[in-house]
């Protein structure tokens, strides 16, 4: 079984959005499916110019942090990975796009070099993983968790942490996170540091925190209670009771409900 945040954030928005990315876009190379699926697998691969910025913060965000500026590897990793998410549209159109996109990211880089959080929490050693997925098992199912920065600082473990368009810290991912530690690991629970660098369009914050023991244990209820209807095949897979959500997503001229 695999299990993953995203996943059950998804299907609790829309189980059907949940069946059609996570499921149903599986089968695109299987000769024994209809075309429908090949359609949902390239809907799933497309991105708006929003996701293209968050995914290519993501890539380069924390090299900034073990270099402590915008050095010529940071401009490298953006180049490249802006480049490959453009890949999608027309190539008559890249230019216009990486045009609407580059000051956005120097934006967003002369924020974080201003916070004096950065100032001193860099540059970054002892990396222990840099944009790399982990998985590990836990209550019958895999894994899958994200992990943008981790490095060890006298036998402290810190994890840095990436959020978009959220200003709050995310308590059930960092639980999430620290149960992949500490299984991988066997890191201690309590000897780890979280900095949660929150993201406002091209404005940033760092904030310090700790795990939260309780909500360690809800994440564990959550996995229980949601593993099998994030991998039962035989689920009806509802649409959304929340009409708003269609008219964001990508799946919405493919929507059975809109047939």
């Amino acid at each position: 079984m695999r299990w993953s945040l995203a996943r059950k954030r998804m299907y609790e928005a829309c189980p059907r959005r949940y069946k059609y990315h996570y499921l149903e876009s599986l089968y695109a190379f299987d000769k024994d499916r209809d075309f429908f699926s090949r359609r949902l697998y390239d809907r799933r691969h497309e991105k708006s110019l929003e996701e293209i910025f968050i995914s290519v913060s993501q890539d380069f965000l924390p090299l900034v942090f073990c270099d402590a500026r915008r050095s010529s590897k940071v401009n490298e990793v953006l180049d490249l990975s802006c480049s490959r998410e453009l890949m999608g549209y027309p190539e008559g159109d890249r230019e216009g796009l990486e045009f609407l996109l580059y000051p956005r990211f120097g934006s967003l880089i002369e924020s974080l070099l201003k916070l004096d959080e950065f100032s001193w929490l860099v540059p970054v050693k002892d990396v222990l993983l840099c944009n790399e997925f982990l998985k590990f098992e836990t209550d019958e199912v895999e894994v899958d968790i994200f992990v943008s920065l981790a490095w060890r600082i006298k036998g402290e473990l810190n994890i840095l942490r990436v959020q978009h368009n959220r200003l709050n810290v995310d308590e059930e991912a960092i639980a999430l996170e620290a149960l992949a530690f500490n299984k991988q690991f066997g890191q201690d629970l309590e000897g780890i540091v979280f900095w949660n660098l929150l993201i406002k369009d091209e404005s940033c914050v760092i904030l310090k925190s700790k795990l939260d023991l309780e909500k360690l244990f809800d994440v564990r209820e959550m996995i229980m209670q949601t593993r099998s209807l994030l991998n039962n095949t035989q689920n009806d897979f509802p649409f959304t009771e929340n009409m708003a959500l269609c008219q964001k997503c990508k799946y919405l001229s493919l929507c059975e409900r809109y047939e």
